[in-house]
């Protein structure tokens, strides 16, 4: 099996569409080595069924983004990134997994939450849509595109936690746009506006960037798609 952390150690980014992809096609998709529940070999079968067929030109330009720390241990969240890696290589995304190390230069938080919204803020520009994801989440429903969720009038798309209707920065999808390159970039320097209470790092921060960066005026759908 090619492990995920044998995947990073070759690169701190890697695109499942290049060589590594077809390795991926190999290893990380095999019916036998991965996911036992009838839901995860129906993913499977999506995965073998797709690949029979050329791959598609990717237009727009999407790509999947995971941000990672030095001491993060990728064996934790092999299951849910594996899944990931499985699903961009059905669909012809890119899969970019980076170390924050490589943009302290750039992006000085001593936050890791909120650094990791300046790197999506710098790596934005290369695509045309970019959705972030936190290490641990995984791909439950491969039949469905990116494609299917993007707004032509939303800037950035997150979603809100069903329990508790709290907006979360854990997972969103970002259209290239100056916009919401401000955006992120305010969202992440609120790290040096955290007062010494209890603020819920970067989660907290959100809701306070978006009114913030907005002056109030923006438009919030149910399943929140920001607005210009």
């Amino acid at each position: 099996m090619l492990r995920l952390s044998h995947l990073y150690t070759q690169g701190k980014v890697f695109h499942a569409t290049g060589p590594l992809g077809t390795q991926l096609n190999n290893h990380q998709c095999s019916r036998s080595q991965h996911y036992t529940s009838q839901d995860l070999k129906r993913f499977e079968y999506v995965v073998e069924e797709k690949l029979e067929r050329p791959l598609m030109n990717r237009s727009p330009r999407i790509a999947i983004l995971v941000v990672i720390e030095a001491d993060t241990e990728l064996g934790f969240y092999e299951h849910a990134m594996s899944s990931v890696a499985c699903y961009v290589r059905i669909w012809k995304y890119e899969f970019r997994i980076v170390s924050s190390n490589d943009y302290q230069s750039e992006c000085p938080h001593k936050d890791k939450f909120f650094r990791r919204h300046c790197i999506v803020a710098r790596i934005l520009g290369s695509y045309d849509y970019l959705l972030f994801l936190d290490g641990d989440i995984g791909v439950v429903n491969p039949k469905r595109r990116i494609e299917d969720f993007l707004d032509a009038d939303a800037e950035i798309i997150f979603y809100d936690r069903f329990y508790n209707w709290e907006v979360m920065a854990g997972a969103y999808l970002a259209k290239n746009s100056n916009w919401t390159k401000r955006f992120l970039d305010g969202f992440a320097n609120y790290e040096f506006r955290l007062p010494k209470s209890f603020h819920g790092t970067d989660n907290g921060a959100l809701h306070v960037s978006v009114y913030l960066h907005t002056s109030g005026r923006f438009s919030l759908s149910p399943v929140g798609h920001f607005q210009q």
